[in-house]
């Protein structure tokens, strides 16, 4: 009987998964390391068996509990790659370049993100480590919800992430009716230089090509059930959720209208993330990230795997940042 001496990780991406491929180490032999789920020893050849040292793969659990294990190979979700930042400087494991990089990134926190040129306001402290934290997801291919309270400048945040794009990709903001002219006024009073189309009312593009040559694309929830097959047919660099509990029920058409949309960078916006129910909560991610949270996870568990993927500040935490009320005298 041989005892285990070592094990080994090698991960990689694969399309929207990591996949690890684990050795077991015994003396002068290997054997796979996802292969024995639980067993206390393995059958090396026909001469020796090995003796499984469970304690020292107790580091494995978080990636056990929410990969699959496939053959001899984990499968891991990739927006749950902060599972892998513990590993960053491991000598066990071998990365690919490509992969290290992006959860480098991520442990080693977000740079600095400036406004682009041509961002025509003044952000306060705080909304500018949220355009850090949106560049950041950005960046390593994630998405993300933004639950400010209202009135702390989501918008502000989100158009001065916009103005760092270099794209020839189009936005789409999908928000309720009421609020579609206000983005448009939004727009153009913080990025002049950035026209919108409000795709509403009759005579409104029924061509997707035409579409997809358009810098913002600004609809309803009520246009995208409608219009479904024509927005899921345009290829998006951003596609934005304005009060995204909207889709706080996962099995209605809008819900799923979302979820078909195409786009590089999925981002919800809302005050109110949670009316009720975390279940609601669960809905929006599965539209930002669909593998990442279960309705069966307790509410430790939703914030745990949620954190790098959500934002919210409350006017207490940033009172001291806000400027000034000023009272006018009519």
């Amino acid at each position: 009987m041989l005892r285990q001496t070592n094990f080994h990780l090698s991960m990689q991406e694969k399309h929207e998964h990591i996949a690890v491929v684990g050795v077991l180490q015994f003396q002068d032999q290997a054997a796979p390391l996802f292969k024995p789920a639980g067993r206390l020893w393995m059958e090396l050849d026909a001469d020796s068996v090995g003796l499984i040292d469970h304690e020292a793969r107790e580091p494995l659990a978080p990636l056990l509990q929410d990969g699959r294990v496939e053959v001899d190979e984990l499968y891991l979700p990739r927006q749950k790659l902060s599972l892998l930042s513990s590993w960053i400087d491991s000598p066990q494991v071998d990365w690919s370049e490509k992969l290290k990089d992006t959860v480098s990134q991520m442990t080693h926190g977000m740079e600095q993100a400036a406004a682009g040129p041509r961002f025509q306001g003044t952000l306060l402290p705080y909304q500018q480590n949220g355009l850090n934290w949106l560049a950041h997801l950005y960046r390593c291919g994630f998405s993300g919800l933004l639950a400010d309270e209202m009135g702390l400048g989501k918008t502000v945040q989100v158009l001065a992430f916009f103005s760092r794009l270099r794209t020839n990709l189009p936005i789409l903001i999908v928000a309720p009716t009421s609020l579609l002219f206000n983005w448009s006024r939004e727009c153009a009073k913080f990025l002049p230089d950035l026209p919108t189309y409000i795709h509403s009312g009759k005579d409104r593009l029924q061509d997707p090509l035409e579409m997809q040559k358009l810098p913002v694309v600004i609809t309803s929830y009520a246009l995208l059930r409608l219009d479904e097959t024509l927005l899921s047919q345009v290829h998006f660099e951003v596609i934005l959720l304005d009060e995204s509990q909207a889709i706080k029920n996962k099995g209605t058409q809008t819900a799923q209208s979302a979820s078909r949309l195409k786009g590089n960078f999925r981002l919800c916006l809302s005050g109110t993330p949670i009316e009720n129910r975390k279940e609601e909560f669960v809905s929006q991610f599965h539209f930002l990230l669909p593998d990442l949270l279960s309705e069966k996870d307790s509410v430790e568990h939703l914030k745990r795997k949620s954190r790098p993927f959500f934002l919210r500040r409350s006017k207490g935490e940033v009172d001291m940042e806000l400027p000034e009320k000023r009272e006018q005298v009519l």
